[in-house]
């Protein structure tokens, strides 16, 4: 029995480090500009599209995290870079609105803590900042669990963050912890940590979508 577990245990986080590894290389442009220079206003063009690209990268891990869990496809890279090849060009436009919304905040922090100081603003900043994660979070796994489209997806995000607060705050925890363990071990967390938050998401949300497909299907 323990050895059946460990080698489930084994096979599963070997699967996520596959995992790892496609989501990495479907973000050449972020690493090359993570390792290969140094921050330069110049390469700012080069960020926003490295930023823009993560989006759908993010969607491509979770729905082939939830195609390998239904058992659809039996390779973890031919799973990734088809569900990739699938999502792409939604995928795409996502990326280019919630990067132009991440940049307008990251602008305006950027503004009242340097340019124009003022610290009364900081933590309004901070909490859209936030949200726009959580819509961000929802809008990927409503993409991945629902066939809806885009504007649709998007109302039904704004949505959740309003009717389940609660999910938003674990979305929230769960990224502070990635955060301290990007801090901590980089290497883990390159590698194994993210495809291990997004496995995490589509699980801590399954009774989430049960009840929104009861109350919406």
């Amino acid at each position: 029995m323990s050895e059946n577990l460990f080698y489930k245990g084994t096979l599963y986080f070997w699967e996520l480090f596959q995992f790892g590894i496609c989501f990495l290389i479907s973000n050449g442009v972020l690493l090359l500009l993570m390792f290969g220079f140094s921050w330069q206003l110049a390469l700012l063009p080069a960020y926003l599209l490295a930023l823009v690209l993560v989006i759908p990268a993010l969607e491509a891990l979770f729905l082939a995290q939830r195609r390998w869990k239904q058992q659809e496809f039996s390779h973890v890279f031919q799973l990734y870079y088809t569900s990739y090849r699938d999502i792409f060009r939604e995928g795409l436009i996502l990326g280019s609105g919630y990067g132009l919304g991440f940049t307008i905040l990251l602008v305006d922090l950027y503004f009242i803590t340097t340019v124009f100081p003022y610290e009364g603003l900081f933590p309004f900043f901070t909490l859209l900042w936030l949200l726009l994660g959580i819509h961000l979070i929802y809008t990927l796994l409503i993409r991945v669990k629902l066939i809806m489209t885009l504007k649709d997806t998007i109302k039904l995000s704004c949505y959740l963050i309003i009717k389940a607060p609660i999910t938003g705050l674990k979305f929230i925890g769960l990224l502070i912890l990635s955060y301290l363990c990007w801090s901590w071990v980089p290497q883990f967390s390159v590698f194994l940590l993210i495809p291990f938050l997004t496995h995490l998401l589509l699980i801590l949300t399954e009774k989430l979508f049960v009840d929104i497909l009861k109350q919406f299907g």
